[in-house]
């Protein structure tokens, strides 16, 4: 009687699990406004890559933020600006938006492998690199891969690079164990969600990317949350490989080989980056300034002010 009360009490979790984990799906079907511009897919060996064409001339190429619910969202509000006297494409990674979300092992060399292939068969021909947050460690490998030849990567423009202290590269067995934990079908997955509500995303937005919280708006947040269960699946394999750093990496290998230049835009209220800063400033060929009242992401809190120091470094 105690072992058939233990398996039905098993059973009801497991289903209750299963039905949260169901309505967390359904809940983040919001609809959000998203400008039009002209969307193409990338068969890439790994999956599907969703990515944004806009403008002509000089290729550019936008890579958001190393998150699970970031996308090429993030940079909308800039787009139609740099299109004007640019090529502009933004993708989104493998496992973000509207790109496919393979359950794999996600790691930094995954993501350059994305990068130096989608400029070898899409771009076609040498391009500025204009990176958000953790990945700009994508931009800086990828570079070191294109060296000494610099046929790929003529610069890259880092906004708000993350700092050493933030790459922690040693994968441990905690780390391990966790990963597995959150890989888990039903399990993993109720995990994963509650570590990714909108009022998780909705707090990153008013204490860590805005400097002025009166700039926030709904869509923005709505939008974030929406990215990490579009396309049909969630980013969960993903986010369990970028919170047990997996995706990490020591961007210093990279600055000992490359030789283009390198600029920082960062906001100057943005936690951690006169570190940032700091790590760069024995590379020689760097540009940098820092946006006033802004934090983690000027390209939605004053794309006017960002664009103004893009088109600076670009030319």
């Amino acid at each position: 009687m105690k072992l058939k009360k233990g398996l039905s009490l098993i059973l009801f979790s497991i289903a209750g699990i299963h039905f949260f984990n169901k309505y967390t799906d359904y809940k983040s079907k919001i609809p959000v406004e998203i400008p039009e511009y002209n969307t193409y897919d990338y068969h890439w060996t790994y999956g599907t890559i969703h990515y944004i064409k806009a403008g002509s001339g000089k290729p550019l190429l936008l890579i958001h933020d190393l998150t699970a619910y970031s996308s090429s969202y993030e940079w909308h509000r800039i787009i139609s600006n740099l299109s004007k006297d640019h090529t502009v494409y933004a993708l989104d990674l493998l496992g973000c938006g509207e790109s496919d979300k393979p359950s794999l092992t996600y790691t930094n060399y995954v993501f350059v492998k994305l990068i130096t292939d989608f400029i070898k068969d899409i771009v076609k021909e040498a391009c500025t690199i204009i990176s958000s947050g953790k990945s700009s460690t994508i931009a800086l490998m990828s570079a070191k891969y294109d060296y000494p030849d610099q046929t790929m990567i003529q610069k890259i423009i880092m906004i708000n690079p993350s700092s050493l202290s933030e790459e922690q590269t040693e994968i441990t067995e905690k780390d391990q164990k966790r990963d597995m934990l959150f890989q888990l079908p039903i399990i993993g997955t109720f995990l994963c969600n509650r570590l990714n509500k909108r009022e998780d995303i909705e707090e990153l937005f008013y204490n860590e990317y805005f400097a002025d919280s009166y700039q926030v708006k709904g869509k923005y947040i709505d939008q974030y949350y929406s990215s990490y269960f579009s396309n049909g699946k969630s980013s969960k394999s993903l986010f369990s490989r970028i919170y047990n750093h997996y995706t990490n990496f020591d961007y210093r290998i990279a600055l000992d080989d490359i030789q283009i230049p390198l600029c920082i835009i960062g906001g100057d209220k943005e936690q951690g980056i006169k570190e940032s800063l700091f790590n760069f400033s024995k590379y020689k060929n760097l540009s940098w300034c820092l946006l006033e009242e802004t934090k983690h992401l000027p390209q939605l809190e004053n794309p006017t002010a960002l664009t103004e120091k893009i088109d600076q470094y670009l030319d």
